[in-house]
């Protein structure tokens, strides 16, 4: 059980004191699932412009900021030392890439719809 100093469950990630599995899969990509389409489909859909996509994409940023610092902090704290025949270190790492990963893809994405709601086809 990891000791925490923050009462708050988004600081105490922030500070790298929770476990990394329910952050990576609850926090990380069930968020970015529900961000992306809180923020993609109005528009995409015709019910939203622009603007709304834009301020969607600056809370992403926030987000895509917590979640990636977040993320690289907890890397570390995983239950067992083995999973599925690779060691905790192998997790951690990959937890970290696809993290790093995610936001790039994120960040064309974000690129993608702007251009395309600014000058539509």
């Amino acid at each position: 059980m990891l000791a925490t100093t923050h009462d708050n469950l988004m600081s105490r990630y922030w500070h790298g004191e929770g476990r990394l599995a329910p952050l990576y899969w609850a926090w990380g990509v069930g968020g970015s699932i529900l961000l992306s389409v809180a923020v993609a489909a109005p528009p995409l859909a015709g019910i939203a412009g622009p603007e709304w996509a834009a301020l969607g994409i600056a809370a992403g940023g926030i987000y895509t900021l917590w979640i990636l610092v977040s993320t690289w902090r907890c890397a570390d704290n995983i239950d067992h030392a083995v999973i599925l025949g690779a060691p905790r270190e192998a997790w951690s790492w990959l937890a970290r890439y696809l993290t790093v990963a995610w936001a790039i893809n994120a960040a064309g994405m974000s690129a993608i719809l702007m251009n395309y709601l600014l000058r539509p086809i």
